[in-house]
């Protein structure tokens, strides 16, 4: 969920609600069609038909992944990083409807975490 939710760092409180609506975070558990595997995401709900639902990344341009309602584990309430600030659930709106800088910015951002995390290890 980058740029907002930095995995490893920050802390997210779920909670199971009885319904998702477009714009909510939810962590999601994925079957796969081809080979039946199962996985877990934390991603932003981007449409939800009936029992479908569909959920992006936020630092995902195009991937989408597909589940059923009743494969929502929980909702996410409060994003607090490590120094104990809570993080606005909001901002994700607005990065959802600013497509094209958000392609550049995902470029100097990705570029940015991965030299801080290189030099970090060093």
């Amino acid at each position: 969920m980058r740029p907002f939710i930095e995995g490893g760092h920050d802390t997210v409180i779920l909670v199971r609600k009885p319904e998702v609506k477009v714009g909510d975070i939810c962590l999601a558990r994925i079957r796969r069609i081809t080979d039946g595997e199962v996985t877990y995401v934390l991603h932003r709900v981007v449409r939800v038909d009936s029992d479908e639902v569909t959920l992006a990344g936020d630092g995902n341009l195009r991937g989408e992944e597909h589940c059923k309602t009743t494969d929502i584990l929980g909702t996410v309430v409060r994003i607090t990083s490590p120094r104990g600030l809570r993080k606005p659930r909001t901002r994700g709106w607005i990065w959802r409807h600013i497509c094209r800088p958000r392609r550049l910015w995902l470029k100097l951002y990705r570029h940015t975490i991965v030299k801080h995390l290189y030099h970090e290890q060093r």
